[in-house]
């Protein structure tokens, strides 16, 4: 269990800075049906995915036009895009600075941004100080989004990362209402711990939400076993919290998120414990019983064992009433296997994306990502990183004294490069969302058909039942 004890001990750090907004101290909004609130597409087209459930559908067969910003200040990298050159070497790209999403002459739906690219859209980032007063909780929570930046500064983040969001930017309506995602961070993490993905995720067009799990954050430093075990039962309450404000705070008249937010297109996310949490928000669920016998048993999966044992025997845990609109989830090296064993995880009824490290030793490929990938219900991809590490999904790393406390999770012998893992979790995951929340496959096909089972790009085994 000291594996992910130490993974997120980060005693020096302090909270995000430069990105408040506003104070929402407001009880918990009832989650809204799908399909109630005055900003849903309604007369868009569906079509039905894979579990038989209605999901938008654009066309997105011409992206001759597609903007893409590929240098300067609000582009990513061309690195990003060079990973992926042997598998697509014809991804157009625009004048630097060129942030608009085209359109077809009809006004049809957006072409599909490339995902390999920093977005069209300029990402906007504010912060909000919610308190659920049902469960006389603080639910802390941060949020990205396309904006059209005007003057605002850059954000800030854990006192010395600097972001490409601009803090508090006011919003851009031009594809609204968008998907929303949801994100959960690791034990003792924070919301802002993976912005090179949360940021790159707004500019393709998503209204980005990431949650403090108030006990098992930077700042929680003397949290016991048995308070990270109330924790992991609250942490599920507070990703379906979040979502239900964010629908309030994008309800109209409201000021900086008015009609951003479709609540018929969900997605969830998470990392470590977060992706432990995710597979709860998609439906899975843990048999206590069956996991404290499993712990007993002494599985290699024992991430949770420390836990377990707080929970009451011959009960299940699981998030009821389930999120509405929610139509895809990834997990980025998750944990909690033996907890949720296959038939728990058999309960996950969205379409899953799965990430592992081979250098995880916190959440090894062969312990926890491939027996829940094998777990999972079909449609489901599983993307390993070569040389990838615990925190190789986040920007930990980056923080200077994180060398001094993480050298067992940062200074890996043989780790891929920060800039290289991200370009492939932030692709492929924007590929994956763009398919189940937009309904844009054309970068879906080239991404994870055909690589089954293959070394991608030289970097990732690719592996997908779709």
């Amino acid at each position: 269990m000291t594996r992910w004890k130490g993974a997120m001990c980060l005693l020096f750090l302090g909270t995000q800075a430069g990105c408040g907004q506003g104070n929402g101290t407001s009880g918990p909004g009832e989650l809204p049906a799908a399909g109630t609130d005055s900003h849903d597409a309604a007369d868009a087209p569906r079509a039905t995915d894979d579990f038989g459930r209605e999901v938008p559908w654009t066309d997105a067969g011409d992206t001759s036009g597609t903007a893409q910003d590929t240098t300067g200040e609000t582009g990513q990298d061309t690195a990003l895009a060079d990973s992926f050159a042997e598998i697509r070497e014809d991804s157009a790209t625009d004048p630097p600075g060129e942030t608009s999403q085209d359109t077809s002459p009809d006004g049809a739906a957006p072409a599909q941004a490339d995902p390999a690219l920093w977005g069209p859209h300029e990402v906007g980032m504010t912060s909000f100080q919610w308190f659920d007063l049902d469960r006389l909780r603080l639910v802390p929570t941060t949020v990205w989004y396309p904006a059209i930046p005007m003057g605002q500064p850059r954000a800030s983040y854990l006192v010395i990362l600097q972001g490409k969001a601009y803090a508090n930017a006011p919003r851009d309506p031009t594809g609204a209402p968008y998907p929303v995602v949801l994100f959960s961070h690791g034990f003792r993490g924070t919301a802002v711990q993976s912005v090179t993905f949360t940021e790159y995720l707004a500019s393709h067009g998503y209204v980005v939400v990431a949650m403090d799990h108030s006990g098992n954050t930077l700042t929680d430093f003397f949290s016991d076993d048995e308070t990270v075990a109330q924790v992991a039962l609250e942490r599920p309450n507070d990703v379906a919290f979040a979502y239900g404000k964010i629908m309030e705070f994008a309800a109209p008249g409201s000021e900086l998120l008015s009609g951003m937010v479709d609540p018929t297109r969900v997605g969830v996310c998470g990392h470590s414990f977060g992706g432990y949490t995710a597979l709860v928000v998609a439906g899975g669920l843990v048999d206590v019983s069956g996991a404290q016998a499993a712990c007993a048993a002494g599985s290699p999966s024992d991430i949770f064992c420390d836990y377990v044992g707080y929970w009451p025997a011959g009960t299940t845990v699981g998030l009821s009433p389930q999120i509405p609109g929610l139509l895809a989830a990834a997990y980025f090296a998750p944990g909690g296997y033996s907890a949720f064993g296959d038939a728990g995880l058999a309960e996950v009824d969205v379409p899953s994306l799965i990430f592992g490290g081979t250098l995880d030793d916190t959440c090894p490929v062969d312990v926890e990502i491939d027996p829940i990938y094998v777990a999972l219900p079909v449609p489901k991809g599983r993307v390993v990183i070569s040389d990838a590490s615990h925190m190789s999904f986040t920007n930990i790393c980056d923080i200077p004294l994180a060398q001094q406390f993480l050298a067992d999770y940062c200074d890996v012998a043989g780790i891929i490069g920060e800039e290289e893992g991200f370009a492939i979790m932030n692709t492929l995951t924007v590929a994956f969302f763009d398919r189940y929340l937009k309904g844009q496959a054309e970068f879906f096909g080239d991404l994870s058909q055909g690589f089954s089972d293959a070394t991608w790009g030289g970097a990732a085994q690719v592996t997908t039942e779709w």
